[in-house]
């Protein structure tokens, strides 16, 4: 899991081809084009979110989120999930 990405898709293309896992924060909420770039071009099954060094609130970026993916809250949050119980080998 790469934690904080704040980079250009470019920069992490690789990463995420090789199935590393991306973890986005604040970084999707404001006008950051080069992240929310890198967000909307990774794929639901290799995304986590995170509040991490900001005072933001877990829900304000999982509705970012789901709206940049154009998807629910709900359903983005059954990705993330799917995600965690991948990593982590839970069934």
């Amino acid at each position: 899991i790469i934690h904080g990405v704040n980079n250009k898709y470019s920069t992490l293309k690789s990463f995420i081809e090789q199935g590393c896992y991306l973890s986005f924060g604040k970084g999707i909420m404001y006008e950051n084009k080069a992240v929310i770039d890198t967000f909307l071009q990774t794929p639901l099954s290799q995304i986590f979110l995170e509040t991490d060094d900001s005072n933001l609130d877990i829900n304000s970026i999982y509705e970012k989120a789901a709206q940049l993916k154009n998807i629910s809250t709900k359903e983005l949050i059954l990705h993330i999930q799917n995600n965690f119980q991948t990593i982590f080998k839970i069934k």
